[in-house]
């Protein structure tokens, strides 16, 4: 299967919503199903307000140690570049992250993705980021996270907005599949378009599989060409 990054489109409502939040110290869960776009939401954001700040994103699934050392590489490369992070105590490493001056100056954006099975190590190490009042925080989330896990995220953060992301929209939708169109030479026709608009509604999922598989038919055609030539001959 050939993966192509998703084109981005609409969402601007919830654009300015984080970048808003953000600025008033706040911190944003973004809710929603797999498949949604909640961390391509997130990485257009970064894009978009990347003078105004520093984004990290980490895979939260991953065991606080790992996650406290892979920030440490993060946000204090000069420190990482004389250390062999893995070879650093975790609670050095915490000591670090919370007292030395970060070497960017812009307020930094912890992106934790994957937030899932919480374990209570990883809500006291939650609870620190965000009581130490040095990062704002996205937690992305999943619907299906159990409503006690979401309250215990909700209570460790305290000064947080939630976001629930849905489908996207008709007109947002058909723009995707006219840009994929276009630029990968797909040549769809505007009936095309507009089955696989009805037929994904909205779905980011649904809409970037759709383009990738037909990315892939078209590199195999060549293939499929040659081979009946060879026949022929």
């Amino acid at each position: 299967m050939v993966h192509v990054p998703m084109y981005f489109v609409g969402r601007f409502r919830e654009t300015r919503f984080i970048i808003n939040t953000l600025r008033r110290g706040e911190h944003v869960v973004i809710a929603g199903r797999f498949g949604m776009g909640r961390t391509s939401l997130v990485r257009h954001v970064s894009r978009v307000a990347t003078n105004a700040f520093r984004f990290v994103f980490v895979d939260f699934s991953s065991p606080p140690a790992d996650i406290c050392r892979q920030l440490l590489m993060e946000m204090f490369p000069h420190y990482a570049a004389m250390h062999n992070p893995t070879s650093i105590p975790y609670k050095h490493a915490i000591f670090h992250l919370f007292s030395q001056p970060l070497e960017d100056p812009r307020p930094h954006v912890l992106v934790l993705d994957n937030i899932e099975r919480l374990s209570r190590q990883k809500l006291i190490f939650l609870r620190r980021l965000a009581s130490e009042k040095r990062f704002t925080i996205i937690a992305i989330i999943a619907t299906s996270l159990p409503e006690h896990q979401y309250q215990q995220v909700r209570v460790a953060l305290l000064n947080m907005r939630r976001l629930s992301l849905g489908h996207l929209d008709k007109k947002s939708t058909r723009e995707y599949f006219t840009y994929c169109s276009s630029c990968y030479g797909f040549n769809w026709t505007d009936d095309r378009i507009k089955s696989l608009c009805i037929r994904t509604q909205g779905y980011p999922l649904s809409m970037k599989e759709i383009v990738d598989n037909e990315r892939r038919a078209l590199q195999l055609m060549p293939m499929k060409e040659d081979n009946r030539a060879d026949m022929r001959h």
